[in-house]
């Protein structure tokens, strides 16, 4: 399997650190184009100023991660949406070859499980995943 292209969702936690790291050596090593994505899971309770403020934090971690990765090409995305189903959306959508992801994130209980996100792409994607633990 050839790969070209990568899509990595970023939470600026520590384990994605882990799977940027791998990310990087990647691009190092392959040249790979990277999908960097950032997806803010709604809650019905956040105002119109907590939104944007999720949004400008979801900003300052996408930065992040491409000025840690450094890649030759890349595209950035910082959305709404249910993380799992977004991840997988725009793997789709940017034909990408591999998803990289972690075991564990930032989002609610998934702090503590296998991670029903990593679970649930894993599951629902037609695309290769590599899980990093």
């Amino acid at each position: 399997m050839e790969v070209k292209k990568i899509l990595i969702p970023v939470d600026g936690s520590e384990q994605n650190f882990k799977a940027l790291e791998v990310v990087k050596n990647m691009v190092e090593q392959f040249q790979c184009h990277v999908i960097f994505l950032n997806v803010i899971e709604i809650n019905s309770i956040f105002t119109h100023d907590m939104l944007r403020i999720l949004k400008e934090q979801g900003k300052k971690i996408l930065k992040e991660a491409i000025t840690f990765v450094d890649p030759i090409s890349f595209e950035d995305y910082c959305i709404f949406g249910y993380p799992a189903s977004e991840i997988i959306k725009k793997a789709q959508e940017t034909n990408v070859d591999l998803i990289i992801i972690t075991k564990k994130g930032l989002t609610g209980i998934d702090k503590y499980l296998m991670g029903s996100v990593a679970s649930k792409i894993v599951k629902h994607s037609n695309i290769p995943v590599l899980v990093i633990p």
